[in-house]
C-alpha cells in the first residue's frame, strides 16, 4: 500500500463531498439554469466584461424561468446565480483533472492491483455517467417549464451518492488492515448492510 494512494483516495472523497455541497446550494439558490450551454473547453472561462456578461444575460433571458419566473431580474442579481452554477461546474472540472491525471500515473507505476483498478474504472464511468445527467437534467428545464425535471434530478443525484460510495468502498478495499473488523463480519451483517444502503439510496432518490 502507498500513502499517495491513500491520500489520493480520501482526496477524491472530499473533492466528491464539496461537489454535493455545491449542488445543493445550486439547487437551494435556483442557480442551476443560469448556464444555458454545456462548454466543455470555454465554460470554463469567467466572464469578466461588460459584453460576456451580457451575452450570458441575453442567453439566460431566452430561457423559461426567466420569462415565467425571473423576469425583470437585474445583472447583479444574474451573477449571483451565474456564479453558483460556474463553480459546481468548475469544481466538477477540477475533480477530472486530480482523478484522472494520478490514476494513469498509477496505473504506470503498477501501485493498483486488479481490484482497485475496477473498483476505480466503474468510478470513472459512474462520474462520466453523473455528468451527462447533470445536462440531460438542466437541459430538461431549458424548454418548456421553467425547472429542471424532477426525476432526472432525483438520478442526477443518486448516481452522485453512488460515485461516493463507490471511492468510498475503493479506500476501504485498499486499506484493509484498518477495516478488519468490516471484513470479519458474517454474511448475514454484510447482507443488511448491502439492504441498508439501497434504501439509503432509495431515500436520497426520494429527496432529490
Amino acid at each position: 500500500m502507498k500513502k499517495s494512494v491513500r491520500y489520493w483516495l480520501v482526496a477524491g472523497i472530499i473533492l466528491v463531498l464539496v461537489q454535493m455541497i455545491l449542488g445543493a446550494i445550486t439547487r437551494l439558490t435556483g442557480s442551476g439554469l443560469s448556464i444555458t450551454k454545456w462548454d466543455i473547453i470555454t465554460g470554463t472561462f469567467f466572464p469578466l466584461t461588460d459584453s460576456s456578461w451580457n451575452h450570458y444575460f441575453d442567453l439566460y433571458k431566452s430561457t423559461p424561468q426567466y420569462q415565467k419566473i425571473n423576469f425583470g431580474m437585474t445583472l447583479s442579481e444574474f451573477k449571483f446565480i451565474f456564479f453558483w452554477e460556474y463553480f459546481h461546474r468548475l469544481w466538477a472540472r477540477l475533480m477530472g483533472f486530480v482523478f484522472l491525471f494520478p490514476f494513469i500515473y498509477f496505473l504506470i507505476k503498477k501501485y493498483l492491483a486488479k481490484k482497485d483498478i475496477l473498483n476505480l474504472s466503474f468510478v470513472i464511468i459512474l462520474t462520466v455517467f453523473v455528468a451527462s445527467l447533470g445536462w440531460i437534467m438542466v437541459a430538461s428545464g431549458l424548454i418548456n417549464r421553467p425547472w429542471v425535471n424532477a426525476y432526472k434530478l432525483a438520478f442526477h443525484l443518486t448516481a452522485a451518492l453512488l460515485v461516493l460510495l463507490m471511492l468510498l468502498k475503493t479506500y476501504i478495499d485498499y486499506n484493509k488492515r484498518p477495516f478488519v473488523v468490516f471484513y470479519n463480519i458474517s454474511r448475514n451483517e454484510k447482507i443488511s448492510l448491502n439492504i441498508l444502503m439501497v434504501l439509503v439510496l432509495l431515500q436520497f432518490f426520494l429527496v432529490g
